[in-house]
């Protein structure tokens, strides 16, 4: 015949303090002849708490997806995503979400109640409770957020209504060391989180945190494979683009030209007598010369066409959109070119070459050939 009230059970099992979680079980039993109520109590650890809200929105797996993206809007969309499934088990909190920078902070997205903020730029100047969170270095916890006042830091109220207090719990989400963001969640109510929530936002934190981490040795990798790409697609003596770009970009257009028809001429050079230039004046300015070879290239052809080093002392021009008489004009004025850095040098620069054209009906391989071939005619000459 009694009821067993929420206060009962508190007086029966904690004395009339502090928290304790339960599982409830209750069946209809016969005891001495006579019907009754079995009642089991078990203790739930509040990690076991902790790890069924976890369980429930997988934030880790969020927030990796929505990092690896890179998209501009990221912090916003991790921000909304933190915030719609917090909202889901603890439909009472309200969620900020920001990113901290040298000179501000912005809250990439926020709501408390009826105030909804996307972008919003906080000065560093500005004395707020997220300020002081961000220059302390260390997580806020507050009773009250109004209330809130401290080494010259005061709450600024952006227009929610202080009739009722709102508990504040900030922190911020660090990597290796230095803050990259913050986490701030409110409730209604004096001092209205359990140990069991704040347990929770901080491992959410954590996960938030490792996300970074992992986004961040992704990004490293993703740069380091573009750095050695780079340093593959350029030869690194001249600058002049490597035979291993050339063969990957050669595919692509070859394709191209298929679908859409059109010419591309190739030149193929091979310096003269460098062998005898390193022999006479030494490696240094046989060097020089092939690097100067390559800027004089450069200088007259257009930003789409490129110089390839395709050999030890061959070169490749490759003129897009380019007919084999329009190639020999751009030849023409290179050699031309070259009788001025002849004079630089104090000995003569020159090349023999061969021109050939790829289009629809003849492949990359075969319009190499015949430049090579034609290269070879004119060298054997020893015409320049």
């Amino acid at each position: 015949d009694e009821v067993f009230t929420r206060e009962k059970l508190q007086r029966i099992f904690l004395n009339g303090s502090g928290m304790l979680y339960l599982s409830v079980k209750s069946s209809l039993v016969e005891y001495i002849g006579k019907r009754a109520v079995l009642t089991i109590f078990r203790e739930i650890p509040e990690k076991a708490i902790v790890g069924e809200y976890l369980g429930k929105i997988d934030m880790l797996r969020h927030a990796i997806d929505i990092l690896l993206r890179e998209e501009i809007d990221a912090p916003y969309k991790l921000g909304k995503a933190i915030y719609d499934n917090i909202r889901k088990l603890l439909p009472d909190v309200w969620v900020y979400i920001g990113t901290i920078y040298s000179d501000k902070v912005v809250i990439d997205f926020g709501r408390v109640e009826s105030l909804v903020m996307k972008n919003y730029i906080l000065n560093r100047s500005e004395k707020g409770i997220i300020t002081y969170m961000v220059d302390k270095g260390e997580d806020v916890y507050v009773a009250d957020v109004f209330s809130f006042e401290k080494d010259g830091y005061k709450t600024i109220n952006l227009g929610i209504s202080e009739e009722v207090p709102l508990t504040y719990y900030g922190l911020l989400v660090k990597v290796k060391g230095k803050a990259r963001g913050f986490l701030a969640f409110m409730r209604r109510g004096y001092d209205s989180f359990t140990d069991v929530e704040k347990e929770f936002f901080r491992t959410l934190r954590d996960q938030i945190a490792l996300g970074f981490r992992v986004s961040d040795m992704v990004s490293k990798i993703h740069e380091e494979k573009e750095k050695y790409h780079q340093l593959a697609m350029k030869d690194a003596l001249t600058g002049a683009y490597s035979r291993h770009f050339f063969n990957e970009w050669i595919e692509k257009h070859e394709q191209l030209l298929r679908r859409r028809g059109g010419t591309t001429s190739f030149i193929m050079i091979d310096v003269d007598n460098l062998k005898a230039i390193n022999d006479t004046y030494g490696h240094l300015t046989g060097d020089e010369v092939l690097r100067e070879l390559v800027r004089t290239i450069s200088d007259h052809i257009r930003s789409m066409d490129m110089v390839v080093r395709y050999g030890g002392d061959e070169f490749l021009i490759v003129l897009p959109d380019t007919d084999e008489d329009k190639a020999e004009r751009v030849i023409n004025r290179i050699r031309k070119a070259l009788r001025e850095l002849s004079e630089e040098f104090g000995f003569e620069v020159s090349f023999s070459y061969g021109i050939s054209s790829l289009s629809r009906e003849k492949s990359h391989m075969k319009a190499l050939r015949e430049a090579d071939s034609k290269l070879y005619k004119m060298k054997f000459k020893g015409a320049s």
